[in-house]
This record gives structure tokens, sequence and C-alpha cells, in this order.
């Protein structure tokens, strides 16, 4: 039934980054497999914030990028472009990340505050403010546009 490592990404975390710049990945989505910790992190141009792969999708990611044709330029245009903006990392002993300040200044994090948010697969790191002004902020505004998002997302 699946993986012993998978993780599922749900929730909102607000963190503050430290000194020296390092956020810290809540544990329980951190995935515990030896030296497959290697996570994918790259710019989410449609909501202007940062997108993680876990390393089984990474790995996923890699492969799809790999069968792009040599003999495309667009395409490898593109995939250059994206990898120069992307980057891999793992996080240390006590769950922290350093990203790239490219990546942060795509995003708008400025400041120590960001927050983290599960996408199931993925999460994807925004800055607090940004975050905060594009989600409503009342359960009941947030639940009212759920509602109308789930019927398509058909029977679960």
């Amino acid at each position: 039934m699946g993986s012993p490592n998978k993780v599922i990404y749900t929730g909102e975390y607000r963190h503050n980054r430290d000194a020296k710049g390092r956020l810290t990945v809540p544990s329980k989505w951190r995935v515990k497999d030896g030296d497959q910790d290697v996570y994918l992190a790259l710019p989410n141009p449609t909501k202007g914030c940062i997108t993680v792969y876990p390393p089984e999708r990474a790995a996923k990611f890699l492969e799809r990028m790999s069968e792009i044709d040599l003999a495309d330029e667009e395409q490898q245009e593109a995939l250059m472009e994206l990898s120069s903006m992307a980057q891999s990392f793992s996080y240390d002993a006590q769950g922290r990340i350093s990203l790239d300040d490219h990546l942060l200044e795509f995003a708008g994090i400025e400041g120590k505050e960001v927050v983290l948010l599960g996408n199931f697969g993925t999460f994807s790191i925004w800055s607090q403010e940004k975050y905060d002004s594009s989600v409503s902020k009342s359960v009941k505004e947030r639940t009212a546009k759920l509602n109308s998002s789930l019927s398509k997302l058909g029977k679960i």
C-alpha cells in the first residue's frame, strides 16, 4: 500500500527564516529515505511562489525533462531557463533548508516571514505578505470558494 516514506503535504505553516536565512521544513513533511532526500525547488510563474517537489516527484520530473528532444530548440531554451532558476537541496539535521537568492527574489521573500503551504504531492513557499494578500482571510470566504471548486475535482 505505497511507500512507507510517502508524504502527503497538507496544511499551512508560518515560519521565520533564521539569521542565516534558513527555513525549517515541518518534520512531517521531511522524507526520510537516506540518500534519496533531494528536493527540487522551482519558481511557479502562475502563482509567484516557489514550488517544492519531494524526491520521488523530483525524480519523475527529471526523467520527463531528459526526454525533451535535443533538436527542439524552443524546448531546450525553456529547459535551460528553468534550470537556471531551479535549486536542488536536502535539509540539514534540524530540518532546515537554504534557498538561493534568485528564488527568494522571484517569490518576493525579503523578510523573515514565510508561509509553507501543502499541495498534497508538493508544497509551496510564499512570502507571508504575498500569501496573505492572495488568499481570502476568513474561513467562510475560503469555504465558499472551495465549495465551488470541489465539484470540478469529481468524487474522491
